[in-house]
């Protein structure tokens, strides 16, 4: 969509190897030609890399990590100032698991992190258990993510020089998700 829209380039980071298996054959399928697809880890390449990007996408992928609070610290210095990260991704509530079955019993315990402004967000941790090896499953390669709560992601972007600009909530079948736009100030 976004190589039809006009984008110069698109660059996207698939940690799942099926998934960037599915991402090449759709490449081909289509004949883009200015998307290119790397497999890897995204802090990684977001460490390594000195580009700077007009846009950042950031859906299905934060309820995937670990220490998911660090994608926007790296994302601060990637996106240009007054551009957007667009942001999809599931969120820890307290009744998630009473409200979505297929959740009871993942999350096994919780951590505390710091912002550099001293606010405080809690990690909810995820575990995949045998989810892993099942062939429909997408997510990240660690045996378990972590889930921020709905406030913990918008003070986390805040925190990292983010301006909310959209905040919206959306029911799913796997738990809540945000569908959410920031803009970098």
């Amino acid at each position: 969509m976004l190589e039809k829209a006009g984008a110069n380039s698109v660059l996207a980071i698939e940690a799942n190897t099926r998934a960037y298996l599915k991402c090449l054959v759709v490449k081909e399928i289509l004949g883009l030609e200015k998307v290119r697809f790397l497999l890897g880890d995204i802090y990684g390449f977001m460490e390594a890399d000195a580009a700077v990007y007009d846009l950042a996408l950031a859906y299905g992928i934060m309820y995937h990590l670990r220490d998911p609070q660090k994608m926007f610290q790296l994302l601060s210095a990637r996106v240009k100032k007054g551009e957007r990260v667009l942001l999809w991704t599931h969120y820890w509530t307290e009744t998630i698991e009473s409200e979505c079955p297929t959740l009871k019993g993942h999350f096994t315990s919780s951590r505390s992190v710091n912002l550099p402004n001293g606010t405080e967000v809690r990690l909810h941790r995820h575990e995949y258990g045998s989810s892993i090896f099942n062939k429909g499953f997408f997510g990240g390669n660690a045996a378990y993510s972590e889930w921020m709560t709905r406030q913990g992601i918008l003070d986390t972007a805040r925190d990292w020089g983010f301006e909310v600009e959209i905040d919206e909530d959306l029911e799913h079948h796997n738990g809540p998700s945000i569908l959410a736009s920031f803009r970098r100030i």
